[in-house]
Protein backbone atom coordinates (compact mmCIF):
# COMPACT_ATOMS: atom_id res chain seq x y z
CA UNK A 1 0.00 0.00 0.00
CA UNK A 2 1.32 3.44 -0.76
CA UNK A 3 1.70 5.88 2.16
CA UNK A 4 -1.66 7.25 1.57
CA UNK A 5 -3.57 3.97 1.28
CA UNK A 6 -2.15 3.07 4.74
CA UNK A 7 -3.22 6.56 5.93
CA UNK A 8 -6.79 6.24 5.19
CA UNK A 9 -6.62 2.65 5.95
CA UNK A 10 -5.72 3.51 9.60
CA UNK A 11 -8.00 6.32 9.41
CA UNK A 12 -10.79 4.47 9.05
CA UNK A 13 -9.61 1.53 10.86
CA UNK A 14 -9.52 3.82 14.27
CA UNK A 15 -13.02 4.91 13.72
CA UNK A 16 -14.20 1.21 13.71
CA UNK A 17 -12.29 0.26 16.86
CA UNK A 18 -14.23 3.61 18.40
CA UNK A 19 -17.61 2.83 16.82
CA UNK A 20 -17.41 -0.83 17.83
CA UNK A 21 -16.69 -0.53 21.76
CA UNK A 22 -19.31 -2.33 23.86
CA UNK A 23 -20.64 1.21 25.21
CA UNK A 24 -21.94 2.05 21.90
CA UNK A 25 -25.04 1.12 20.04
CA UNK A 26 -26.58 -0.65 16.79
CA UNK A 27 -26.76 2.43 15.25
CA UNK A 28 -22.49 2.90 15.93
CA UNK A 29 -22.00 -0.68 14.91
CA UNK A 30 -23.80 -0.55 11.39
CA UNK A 31 -21.26 2.37 11.06
CA UNK A 32 -18.54 0.16 11.69
CA UNK A 33 -19.37 -2.80 10.23
CA UNK A 34 -19.74 -0.40 7.00
CA UNK A 35 -16.21 0.56 7.18
CA UNK A 36 -14.75 -2.95 8.02
CA UNK A 37 -16.41 -4.10 4.36
CA UNK A 38 -15.13 -1.17 2.88
CA UNK A 39 -11.53 -1.86 4.61
CA UNK A 40 -11.65 -5.08 3.80
CA UNK A 41 -12.78 -4.20 0.00
CA UNK A 42 -9.64 -1.79 -0.15
CA UNK A 43 -7.11 -4.30 1.04
CA UNK A 44 -8.23 -8.31 1.07
CA UNK A 45 -10.73 -7.92 -1.93
CA UNK A 46 -14.45 -8.74 -1.20
CA UNK A 47 -13.88 -12.57 -1.54
CA UNK A 48 -12.68 -12.62 2.13
CA UNK A 49 -14.97 -14.66 4.34
CA UNK A 50 -15.55 -11.54 7.04
CA UNK A 51 -17.15 -9.65 3.90
CA UNK A 52 -19.68 -12.46 3.87
CA UNK A 53 -19.95 -12.37 7.73
CA UNK A 54 -20.47 -8.48 7.20
CA UNK A 55 -22.61 -8.88 4.61
CA UNK A 56 -25.23 -11.23 6.25
CA UNK A 57 -25.17 -9.23 9.59
CA UNK A 58 -25.82 -5.93 7.71
CA UNK A 59 -29.04 -7.67 6.04
CA UNK A 60 -30.09 -9.57 8.96
CA UNK A 61 -29.73 -6.43 11.11
CA UNK A 62 -27.89 -8.78 13.35
CA UNK A 63 -25.82 -6.37 15.20
CA UNK A 64 -23.98 -8.40 17.52
CA UNK A 65 -22.73 -10.09 14.66
CA UNK A 66 -21.78 -7.31 12.62
CA UNK A 67 -19.90 -5.81 15.84
CA UNK A 68 -18.31 -9.30 15.91
CA UNK A 69 -17.15 -9.46 12.78
CA UNK A 70 -16.17 -5.47 12.51
CA UNK A 71 -13.84 -6.55 15.70
CA UNK A 72 -12.22 -9.31 13.66
CA UNK A 73 -11.21 -6.75 10.91
CA UNK A 74 -9.64 -4.88 13.83
CA UNK A 75 -7.95 -8.05 14.89
CA UNK A 76 -6.43 -8.49 11.18
CA UNK A 77 -5.49 -4.92 11.01
CA UNK A 78 -3.58 -4.95 14.52
CA UNK A 79 -1.80 -8.36 13.20
CA UNK A 80 -0.51 -6.97 9.85
CA UNK A 81 -2.80 -9.16 7.81
CA UNK A 82 -4.81 -6.63 6.08
CA UNK A 83 -1.94 -6.85 2.88
CA UNK A 84 -3.50 -6.63 -0.74
CA UNK A 85 -1.48 -9.82 -2.44
CA UNK A 86 -2.52 -8.19 -5.85
CA UNK A 87 -1.11 -5.27 -4.66
CA UNK A 88 2.14 -6.64 -3.25
CA UNK A 89 2.57 -7.87 -6.97
CA UNK A 90 1.59 -5.32 -8.76
CA UNK A 91 4.70 -3.22 -6.53
CA UNK A 92 7.16 -6.19 -7.46
CA UNK A 93 6.52 -6.37 -10.98
CA UNK A 94 6.97 -2.22 -11.20
CA UNK A 95 9.72 -2.55 -9.21
CA UNK A 96 11.54 -4.93 -11.77
CA UNK A 97 10.42 -3.02 -14.69
CA UNK A 98 12.58 0.49 -12.91
CA UNK A 99 15.23 -2.09 -12.24
CA UNK A 100 15.00 -3.47 -16.26
CA UNK A 101 15.09 0.23 -17.05
CA UNK A 102 17.93 1.01 -15.15
CA UNK A 103 19.93 -1.57 -16.48
CA UNK A 104 18.98 -0.40 -20.34
CA UNK A 105 19.29 3.36 -19.75
CA UNK A 106 22.46 3.30 -16.92
CA UNK A 107 20.52 5.65 -14.56
CA UNK A 108 18.21 5.37 -11.48
CA UNK A 109 14.32 5.59 -12.96
CA UNK A 110 11.65 7.59 -10.30
CA UNK A 111 8.27 7.34 -11.13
Amino acid sequence: MTPNENTAIKARIERIRRLSSDDQGSTDWFEAASLAQTVLHDTLGGAHPLMAALDHALKSADWSRALAASRGVLELYDEGALKSPRLMIAHEIEGDFLDIGENIWGRSLVI
